[in-house]
């Protein structure tokens, strides 16, 4: 059986679920695949994105950048929205 641990995934914190804690294990080698031990569901931590964590303190963090981009996103949509004009 393998070591299971907690993990704090970060990929639904912008969705009404937020920062979700799981029960998971490591899926391989690298340790860069976690899966969660009640519903089977895998998360890969890439070089460019991360969407699970060791801590709590980690996932808030990256759910801070996750919204301080979405914001900078909705700013840039607005300001194109402004600038358009109808003839």
């Amino acid at each position: 059986m393998r070591e299971t641990f907690d993990v704090w995934l970060s990929a639904y914190a912008l969705s009404p679920r937020g920062i979700v804690h799981i029960q998971a294990e490591f899926v391989d080698e690298e340790k860069t695949v976690v899966r969660n031990i009640r519903t089977w569901d895998g998360y890969r931590n890439t070089p460019v994105q991360t969407l699970w964590h060791l801590t709590k303190a980690a996932a808030i963090q990256e759910a801070e950048k996750m919204r301080r981009g979405a914001i900078e996103g909705l700013h840039q949509q607005i300001a194109k929205l402004e600038e358009m004009r109808f003839e």
